[in-house]
């Protein structure tokens, strides 16, 4: 090939979403996300956890492999924003964890940095019967 097609398609691959280089069909959601929950050591199969990120909330009961809760992160929200995170852990009427934490979202690109989708998300532990940002992998 010339030189001056080689050319076209470097600066064609800098465009990922015109030339497709690079770009993988991933997908993503805007969420935020409580990971590692470690249900047996908190001791809470069988508790309910309710998980709200600035009123938007999912419920759901325990099992001893449930490793996360997510909720999805309300429209118009953007990478630097803050949202207001609740996780509440309840069996009967033992409160087994009670956390409300501040969260900034983050892009989130699966594909790359040049290709769609972009999600704003936030991941979150628990340590110590709190709510945390995750360590970045």
């Amino acid at each position: 090939m010339t030189g001056r097609v080689w050319k076209f398609i470097a600066a064609a691959c800098s465009i990922p979403v015109l030339a497709g280089c690079g770009c993988s069909s991933a997908g993503c959601a805007s969420v935020v996300t409580v990971n590692n929950l470690n249900v047996t050591t908190l001791n809470a199969v069988g508790a309910t956890a309710t998980l709200c990120a600035d009123g938007v909330c999912d419920s759901r009961v325990l099992e001893k492999d449930t490793v996360g809760l997510m909720v999805p992160v309300n429209e118009g929200r953007s990478a630097g924003d803050v949202v207001d995170t609740t996780l509440r852990i309840v069996r009967g009427d033992t409160v087994l964890v009670d956390s409300r934490s501040p969260a900034v979202l983050s892009n989130v690109t699966p594909n790359g940095p040049r290709c769609a989708p972009v999600c704003t998300s936030v991941v979150l532990e628990i340590r110590d019967g709190k709510l945390f940002p995750s360590a970045p992998e």
